[in-house]
């Protein structure tokens, strides 16, 4: 009837603007029923439509700016678009605006306006102010609604969410226990509508669950598993709440049987979490944290099958929960929420004594949106002899996802709300047509792996000029998985557990933070290395030594021989420690302790981005780039750049320099594909809350950052990347599996060496390295460098600067090398 209703009128008609706002609802309904999202794209858009038609001083204006803002809210809860988020709170607000004090919805646009800031908060904020006004905004409402508004128990649910988030931001117990009266009373005010019951019993079913976690009264576990029960009896099997009931009652199952060792309860749960993990009509993340879920189950009873199977089949929806058009700040959102997914994989695989199958997971698991950036520049020269025209269309789509002015990979050209709904639409456009043309090659004799995930062979064969490590941390065992060119060999790491990985990292990097605090004294700083040279030893004991003592790397090479090389390949929290410099490096510790003295290191963060460094043919222009900030609006000084400069450029004394006001993010960007050698003497910003906005401060980074948007979305042929700035190969823990920093950005945009560091190292002690690295690099015979040597031309640099500093880790441990 709504479709009819819009159909009869004319665009201009009074009466349009009803029509088509009671047609955005009649979508919404029927999304709720079916949970296809196309349903959600047509209420939205009509929704649109609904508002442009609408008089903005109409009294009519403020409800269908609602019902915009409640679609824009309940797709975010689907795809966790930050966009959408952003423009429900700002639409909601100019809703409030525009009401008069005695609007009958009034009540309801506060509702809808604390649950969009809710949204916003755990998608991007957590700032406590923004759940304070969150509170207000839902208190308000129920408060103001009147005992027979049609729409009071979504109002004190709203309530009940606001404070319980509170509650868990602050831990004020008194927030937690007016969630459960709030909820309570949305319970009491519902009809007897089965979704509808059913949301407000999981509800209250979640805050109970919560209270129990604080107080340990199971009177609370067991009305909170009762409720949930009763939901999961009321949702309808083709409802979208149905999976989420599930996923509840699953997690408040494992709950009681951790609490009471009830076998049925986990039985019961592994029933509940099979269910909603294979829901179609739940989204893709929430599929994925109930597979998480029941894997875990399934391990807690020693079910490695299962536990693996759950966890591959969580690993194969991770796509689905980050595409390839959503805007990137959207994808890391999501993916830094399973970030020791791949890693649970891979352990219940070995547990299988299945090392193939724990290294695909692996691959499959981490670098997701790495993975993606790397597949836009594979190489096509096999497919253009093929089939020049689908060469020609993939090179097109290419451009289109990948060009300037699109979201990373393609560009740093976003606006700060995220894509506009133009871009937007068109990247989904893109990549539609994109996943079409692949199906269309992969049909073609001899292409059916065309942008597939390499097999364990491909995986094996980057083993050819030394062995890759890949080390694995897990609740469930810790492991080095060894690539060589035939085989995997499994080194098991005893001495290793991820709570002491964990507990590891965050010490070194407040030693590190400590030991370059310049509000401390001299001798406070020099202190804070106890620790530091504490977690190389630690390195080496529990992974360094025993890797290299089963590959049989166990003493310095002899006067003349060839150093062997490695490469690591560290997971989770180990990806911020310094492998290539562990060891026991104190005076008399012996000799060849460490791995900088039994082998030349190099790192990876995926086997598969170690092949597109290598798959990089050429040596490039030959130019060499030189940018050089001795001097950076707004940071401390670099007196050390200078010297880094002259010492480049008397060795290459062809090289560009770019400094002070000519280094500019516009004419970098602009020289980077002339020039195959790029050295960056500068200040960089590590952002572990947005990481791919990290960046380079070039002369107008304070109105143009240089960031990694930029640099990954070029497509180069190029030789080498020193990156002699601070922690540029440095991400959050939250990231880690997605290794989103400079170094990787570098790699990306196809430079085969890569030079970054971990931490913030002193600027003279950065020059002093720079310095003998170019003073030791060959160079080929028509004078330019021969980078193929700088992973050991970094190596021994290292090491003499570690003779003349060897208390002082700090100034010698941070440098690393990445790529082939």
């Amino acid at each position: 009837m709504s479709e009819k209703a819009v159909r009869s009128t004319v665009p201009g008609a009074s009466h349009r603007a009803n029509a088509l706002a009671g047609r955005s609802r009649a979508l919404r309904r029927l999304f709720e029923h079916t949970g296809n999202p196309d349903d959600l794209d047509d209420c939205l858009r009509v929704a649109r439509e609904a508002v442009a038609a609408t008089d903005p001083h109409d009294e009519g204006h403020p409800g269908v700016l609602s019902i915009l803002a409640n679609a824009l809210s309940r797709r975010f809860e689907l795809t966790g678009a930050l966009a959408d988020i952003d423009e429900s709170v700002e639409t909601t607000r100019e809703a409030i605006r525009r009401a008069p004090a005695h609007h009958r919805d009034l009540p309801l646009f506060h509702s809808n306006l604390a649950s969009a800031l809710l949204g916003h908060y755990h998608a991007r904020s957590g700032r406590t102010d923004v759940l304070d006004e969150a509170v207000t905004h839902a208190r308000h409402a129920a408060r103001t609604a009147g005992g027979y508004h049609h729409s009071l128990h979504r109002f004190w649910g709203s309530l009940g969410e606001a404070l319980d988030a509170r509650y868990r931001r602050a831990g004020d117990a008194t927030d937690l226990d007016e969630s459960v009266d709030a909820h309570r009373r949305a319970l009491d005010a519902t009809p007897p509508l089965r979704v509808e019951r059913a949301l407000a019993l999981h509800k209250l079913g979640s805050a109970l669950e919560q209270r129990f976690r604080l107080t340990a009264g199971l009177p609370d576990l067991d009305e909170s598993l009762h409720c949930h029960r009763e939901a999961a009896a009321l949702a309808p099997d083709s409802a979208p709440v149905r999976g989420v009931v599930l996923l509840e009652l699953g997690r408040a199952l494992v709950l009681r049987h951790a609490v009471a060792r009830d076998t049925s309860a986990l039985q019961e749960a592994r029933v509940a979490l099979e269910d909603a993990a294979r829901n179609p009509v739940l989204t893709p993340s929430a599929r994925v944290v109930a597979a998480e879920e029941l894997a875990r189950c399934h391990a807690e009873t020693g079910a490695w099958t299962r536990a693996c199977a759950a966890y591959e089949y969580a690993i194969g929806l991770l796509p689905a929960v980050a595409p390839r058009y959503e805007e990137r700040r959207t994808q890391e959102n999501w993916l830094g929420r399973f970030a020791s997914l791949a890693s649970d994989a891979a352990a219940c695989a070995l547990r299988l004594d299945d090392p193939e199958r724990a290294l695909r997971l692996l691959e499959a698991g981490r670098g997701l949106l790495l993975a993606q950036a790397l597949e836009i520049r594979t190489d096509v020269t096999g497919l253009r002899r093929a089939e020049p025209e689908l060469a020609d269309r993939l090179t097109a789509l290419r451009l289109r996802l990948d060009g300037p002015g699109t979201e990373f990979p393609g560009g740093s050209a976003v606006p700060p709300g995220g894509l506009s709904r133009r871009a937007a639409e068109e990247r989904r456009r893109a990549v539609a047509e994109f996943d079409a043309l692949l199906d269309d090659i992969r049909r073609l004799p001899g292409f059916e792996g065309f942008l597939r995930p390499p097999t364990t062979a491909e995986l094996c064969a980057q083993a050819v000029e030394g062995p890759v490590v890949v080390v694995n941390t897990s609740d469930f065992r810790c492991d080095a998985l060894v690539l060589h060119h035939d085989r995997i060999q499994v080194v098991p790491l005893a001495g290793l557990t991820e709570t002491a990985a964990r507990t590891r990292g965050e010490s070194f990097a407040q030693a590190v933070d400590a030991s370059q605090d310049p509000a401390r004294t001299v001798l406070e700083r020099l202190t804070a290395q106890k620790p530091v040279h504490e977690t190389l030893g630690w390195l080496w004991d529990v992974v360094a030594e025993p890797v290299l003592d089963a590959l049989g790397l166990v003493s310095e090479p002899a006067p003349g021989r060839p150093w062997p090389r490695i490469w690591w390949s560290p997971g989770g929290l180990l990806s911020t420690l310094p492998l290539h410099a562990a060891g026991q490096h104190g005076e008399g510790a012996g000799p060849a302790r460490t791995v900088m003295d039994r082998a030349v290191s190099s790192y990876t963060p995926t086997i598969r981005a170690l092949a597109h460094s290598r798959a990089r043919s050429g040596h490039g222009s030959g130019g060499v780039l030189a940018v050089s900030m001795p001097r950076t609006p707004g940071a401390a000084a670099l007196d050390g750049a200078l010297r880094e400069l002259r010492q480049l450029t008397s060795h290459y004394p062809y090289a560009l320099t770019l400094t002070g006001p000519e280094a500019t993010a516009s004419r970098v960007l602009a020289e980077l594909p002339h020039h195959s050698l790029a050295h960056f003497a500068c200040h960089a910003v590590n952002d572990p809350a947005d990481p791919s906005a990290g960046r380079l401060l070039v002369h107008d980074h304070l109105e143009r950052p240089l960031s990694i948007r930029d640099i990954a979305r070029l497509n180069l042929t190029a030789d080498l990347a020193y990156l002699s700035a601070c922690e540029t190969a440095r991400t959050g823990p939250r990231f880690a599996a997605e290794a989103i920093h400079l170094t990787s950005a570098f790699q990306i945009a196809g430079y085969r060496h890569v030079i970054g560091t971990l931490w913030p190292v002193a600027d003279d002690a950065a020059a002093d390295i720079a310095v003998d690295v170019y003073d030791n690099l060959p160079q080929r015979p028509d004078g330019t460098p021969d980078t193929d040597h700088i992973a050991l031309a970094l190596h021994h640099a290292l090491r003499r600067l570690r003779h003349a500093y060897r208390r002082v880790p700090t100034r010698w441990a941070s440098h690393l090398h990445v790529g082939r």
